[in-house]
């Protein structure tokens, strides 16, 4: 079979749990809290998960494999990735000289949630244009990245830095959003639908300058939060948000839903699409029919985790 494919039905299964487990308990995949800043007389923004990085890479030299290489400029930038391979925006940008006979040596960032590793962007004096993407899979948060002697890959012939943080795709709901008040207190703002008759009356209000200003918000296109009435002076709030899993994209992502019996109908749910997509009919059937029972035992299991009075282990039964 393709690895493709096999990729997409175990992504397909991620993403069937995962409708079925939130139904079951929001709860369980909290992931805020994100610092949100909304400009004054700004409706909209764009959500992320994980911060951009304010702290340049660190740069040494190393000895080279030709003892005769010349001195070379260096520019070396990062950013965080995910399982999915959104990315942050870059990092400040380290301008670095190296000796003769040495190359680059960058050291790995420092480890943030949610981010399976780190992409390197690089760029010297020979280079026309601005830091290239050098590695083709997220480079791990223990391993240092390594100039080659023969220098960088360069533009175009590799992605360029991103132009904005793309990490909010695991956000599924936005639970609610909070500021602090200058004496100190929480004051909360709910999330509402758009269509509703609370946000359609918001619209029509004009916002104060008031840190105490009420408003109303909608996450919309899974990118963008939209508040109600536009900000009338800036915002620095807290948004807490439901996790949904990222589509695996690289061989060292783990699997989600490490505490509940999940890989049994990561496998089972996935060989029912393989088997489908082959004609394989009956097969496919008799998959499906054990991939249920096991989301079933995942549904029951994560049911028995959120019960609070539960003092003792909750046995479940296939």
């Amino acid at each position: 079979m393709d690895p493709q494919d096999i990729n997409d039905a175990i992504n397909d299964a991620i993403d069937s749990l995962s409708t079925t487990l939130i139904r079951a308990s929001l709860s369980v995949f909290m992931g805020g809290p994100v610092n949100l800043t909304i400009d004054a007389d700004d409706q909209r923004a764009t959500v992320i998960s994980i911060a951009d990085p304010l702290t340049a890479p660190t740069v040494s030299d190393v000895a080279a494999t030709n003892p005769l290489l010349p001195l070379h400029d260096v520019r070396v930038s990062y950013t965080y990735v995910t399982d999915s391979g959104t990315e942050t925006l870059a990092s400040p940008i380290t301008a670095w000289i190296t000796a003769i006979g040495m190359v680059a040596e960058v050291s790995p960032p420092a480890l943030v949630s949610g981010a399976i590793g780190w992409n390197l962007y690089a760029s010297n004096s020979a280079t026309v244009g601005d830091p290239v993407k050098q590695n083709d899979a997220p480079i791990s948060f223990q391993d240092s990245w390594v100039e080659d002697d023969s220098g960088f890959t360069q533009e175009p012939d590799d992605p360029l830095e991103p132009l904005e943080n793309t990490t909010g795709d695991n956000i599924f709901y936005i639970r609610h959003m909070e500021v602090q008040t200058p004496n100190n207190t929480l004051i909360s703002w709910n999330q509402g639908d758009l269509d509703s008759t609370m946000m359609r009356r918001l619209s029509q209000t004009f916002a104060t300058n008031s840190q105490y200003q009420t408003y109303g918000f909608d996450l919309i296109n899974q990118r963008q939060l939209e508040i109600r009435p536009q900000a009338g002076g800036d915002i620095t709030a807290r948004y807490f948000y439901i996790v949904k899993p990222r589509r695996l994209r690289f061989d060292n992502s783990p699997l989600p839903f490490p505490t509940v019996p999940a890989i049994e109908f990561f496998r089972e749910f996935s060989l029912a699409l393989l088997f489908l997509e082959l004609r394989e009919t009956t097969l496919a059937k008799a998959w499906d029919d054990k991939a249920e029972k096991a989301r079933s035992r995942c549904e029951l299991a994560i049911t028995s985790m959120n019960r609070p009075k539960n003092q003792r282990v909750t046995l479940y039964r296939a």
